[in-house]
């Protein structure tokens, strides 16, 4: 089954079961280049499998009548506006805070590390390889489809068994390269799409 390229490091196990954004800026622009839209703009070819209109229910409201609901995966959307905490669960696990829901901002320090200011060029990132390693996943993404496939493509992210990432990598791959910044957009990954926004993957 082919893995979607923003989400690509859960879905072909290397976190042991995705990207770049324009959050900060808000931007849709389809730009290329280190910290160029991974799936956070309106182009379907790098979701991650999920709609910016799809429905999950209405936000649940706590206290009296406010409109803070219980975490973010209980907004109605996955990708919002890329600026407001309450558009959509990745803006709220990146942007949010209490206010906005329990576990509003829990992967702030996650996204930081692997895409810093969210500029094209990572501007403070803290981990310096892991924009590079999503343009290195963008080109391993040779026919266009938003997807890693197995073959030449999976072969391109990683050394593999056919259908996921071993744990040892060599040079020649994705994760070979850039191994610190495969391990950090691992954490953002796993922090985005399994602990914050589970439904959104």
């Amino acid at each position: 089954m082919p893995v979607a390229v923003v989400a690509v490091l859960i879905g072909v196990g290397a976190i042991g079961g995705a990207a770049c954004s324009s959050i900060a800026s808000g931007s849709d622009s389809d730009t290329e280049g280190s910290g160029a839209a991974y799936g956070w703009d309106d182009d379907p070819s790098y979701s991650a499998g999920f709609s910016t209109s799809a429905s999950y229910g209405s936000p649940a409201t706590s206290g009296s009548g406010t409109n803070q609901i219980e975490t973010c995966d209980d907004l109605s959307s996955c990708q919002g506006d890329g600026v407001t905490p309450a558009s959509g669960c990745i803006e709220c696990a990146v942007l949010g805070d209490s206010s906005v829901a329990s576990d509003g901002g829990e992967c702030a320090d996650e996204f930081a590390a692997c895409f810093g200011d969210d500029s094209e060029a990572c501007t403070g990132a803290s981990d310096p390889e892991c924009c590079p390693l999503y343009d290195c996943l963008q080109a391993c993404d040779t026919n266009g489809n938003g997807f890693i496939d197995p073959g030449p493509e999976l072969d391109c992210l990683c050394t593999n068994d056919g259908t996921g990432c071993a744990a040892t990598q060599g040079p020649g791959t994705c994760a070979g390269d850039y191994p610190k910044g495969f391990q950090t957009a691992i954490a953002w990954e796993d922090c985005a799409f399994v602990i914050a926004c589970p439904s959104c993957w």
